[in-house]
């Protein structure tokens, strides 16, 4: 099975690196996965790009397939050296590749085991490759087969999985950082998406003095009603009153500068934690030379991810025979297909 995956990970690429090859939106993954498929060995390719990775998943004639060539071009389209990074790129090749893409797509890869946000990302990805034309029968199976074995792990496991998280892990943070004095905090949370609105509730829960969220004004969402609004464009007005910032968006530019950070905020007394959570980075990291700012990035979470109780209930028995289920499934398929192909000498199948 000529299925290829290049990528690299939170594993063993720190933040700096990640948001380098980071793509922000349907549009930019869509011209990638265009130029990809105009190499001739490639037959159809998706691409999957999140906080914690970014990888090419890849259907190929040839049964060997030089990936440097997939990871030099990505590098190009994001202007950067490939040279410099060619020891953070991993692959994998066959029966290794399609497990590593079900254990993606199951959250078993992820930071956090289990965590939820990885199958809509995961999906998303499909359906980007699907409307670019770059994927087709085997990537579309072999994708489609991934979702439902995350679905029914995700089903299964539901209880335990809803114990962990980022704005779960997120909330350890907080306490961690200020201890019992956590509820008398003011936080300020940039970003209007899914996390956003998570950490949001989890800082309700944790019953912090004030919570407000920064959204732009054509935004329309809905917030617990503890949870106060703010216009985006005034963030930086309300910095002196917060001892926590969180930021999650996908902004390609810094939502918090420090040289803004340090012009309005006059006098800074006691502990303050700024939190980034996303790739490429909200916050500039040279916050961190503030007084009594301490600055935590996604890495930064691994730790709390690792000590996650949840992560030790989680039943991977069950884990590993739904994965192999829908791999015997996929590989039936896919064996059948290639004996209607040869069978059919080689013209091409819709199925």
């Amino acid at each position: 099975m000529n299925i290829f995956v290049s990528g690299i990970s939170y594993r063993h690429t720190p933040v700096a690196i990640r948001e380098k090859l980071s793509f922000s939106n349907s549009e930019e993954i869509s011209t990638a996965l265009n130029v990809i498929r105009q190499i001739p060995a490639v037959t159809e390719c998706a691409l999957l790009s999140t906080c914690n990775r970014t990888e090419i998943y890849l259907f190929a004639e040839a049964v060997q397939f030089d990936l440097n060539l997939i990871n030099g071009l990505l590098c190009r389209l994001k202007g950067v050296d490939h040279h410099g990074l060619t020891k953070y790129f991993y692959a994998y090749h066959g029966l290794k590749a399609i497990k590593h893409i079900f254990k993606v797509a199951a959250a078993m890869d992820s930071m956090i085991i289990g965590e939820d946000q990885i199958l809509g990302q995961f999906k998303d990805a499909s359906q980007i490759s699907i409307e670019a034309g770059t994927s087709a029968a085997v990537l579309n199976t072999l994708l489609r087969k991934a979702v439902t074995a995350a679905k029914a792990i995700k089903t299964s496991q539901a209880r335990t999985l809803n114990r962990s998280g980022i704005a779960a892990a997120t909330r350890n943070l907080i306490m961690n950082v200020f201890k019992e004095n956590s509820p008398d905090q003011t936080a300020l949370i940039i970003g209007s998406g899914k996390v956003g609105l998570q950490v949001a509730s989890q800082l309700v829960e944790m019953g912090l003095k004030k919570v407000l969220l920064a959204c732009r004004k054509y935004c329309h969402i809905e917030v617990p009603h503890q949870v106060k609004l703010i216009d985006y464009e005034k963030r930086y007005e309300f910095l002196q009153e917060c001892e926590i910032l969180i930021s999650a968006t996908r902004s390609p530019h810094y939502t918090i500068t420090s040289d803004l950070v340090e012009k309005h905020l006059k006098e800074i007394s006691g502990s303050r934690a700024y939190i980034d959570l996303a790739v490429p980075r909200d916050i500039d990291p040279q916050v961190a030379n503030l007084k009594n700012i301490s600055y935590f990035n996604i890495d930064d979470h691994q730790e709390i991810f690792r000590l996650d109780s949840s992560t030790r209930l989680f039943d991977h028995e069950f884990y590993e025979a739904v994965i192999k289920k829908n791999i015997n499934d996929f590989k039936k398929w896919f064996y059948f297909r290639e004996a209607i192909f040869d069978k059919n000498k080689g013209k091409s199948l819709s199925f």
